[in-house]
């Protein structure tokens, strides 16, 4: 029975890295976007209201990127100690895991775009 949970805890912990790294990728790329998109505007020389409500659209869509990604954080926390409370001990390499610097989760992040 010890061997398949650790088998599980392996394979949610493999998964879930995956999940992380997505979460980044994707918040990274709405705020690659939003550059994106106000640069060429910039560039095309059009005037400063053109696109306006789509680029508010990205923003909104990458700030909730990153408000998942703050779920994700919150979630590693707690998945962390899930292993040991199945029976599972010393499991993974510690290096994958850092300390989280406080049990508090940290404040949102607000995008804003300034005209």
């Amino acid at each position: 029975m010890l061997k398949q949970r650790r088998e599980a805890v392996e394979r949610v912990a493999a998964d879930f890295r995956k999940l992380e790294a997505a979460a980044d990728m994707a918040a990274f790329l709405g705020a690659e976007c939003l550059r994106t998109m106000i640069d060429a505007r910039a560039k095309a020389n059009l005037p400063i209201n053109t696109g306006l409500s789509e680029i508010q659209m990205v923003m909104d869509a990458t700030a909730d990127l990153v408000r998942v990604r703050q779920k994700l954080i919150e979630a590693h926390a707690a998945l962390a100690q899930l292993p040991a409370s199945i029976g599972v001990r010393s499991f993974g390499d510690e290096s994958e895991c850092p300390p989280m610097a406080s049990a508090e989760p940290a404040r949102p992040v607000h995008l804003k775009v300034v005209a």
